[in-house]
């Protein structure tokens, strides 16, 4: 960190992504951001997949439910499912069939 409030973007690549009673969600491999702004974080293989190949698969949390940071791990208030759900509604209509 640079300081107390300010943390570069490449410091959240690779912390562990876990919900709120410790389970995990995968590792970050993207940060997604509009507008100078922080909107989600893409975690986990298929997340992997999205950033190499920039197909829209992958766990995505919002930045709205990230909670806090502890050192390595970032907790957020959701769980694999939602994050998942969060993937799936990011997929154009063409991408579901």
């Amino acid at each position: 960190m640079i300081d107390g409030d300010t943390m570069l973007l490449s410091e959240l690549i690779g912390k562990q992504l876990r919900d709120e009673d410790g389970r995990a969600l995968g590792r970050v491999v993207e940060v997604r951001t509009k507008d100078s702004r922080v909107e989600a974080l893409i975690c986990g293989r298929w997340g992997l997949l999205q950033r190499l190949a920039n197909f829209r698969t992958g766990s995505r949390v919002a930045w709205s439910q990230v909670r806090r940071i502890e050192g390595d791990t970032i907790i957020c208030a959701c769980d694999k499912q939602s994050a998942r759900r969060g993937s799936r509604a990011a997929r154009s209509p063409k991408q579901r069939s």
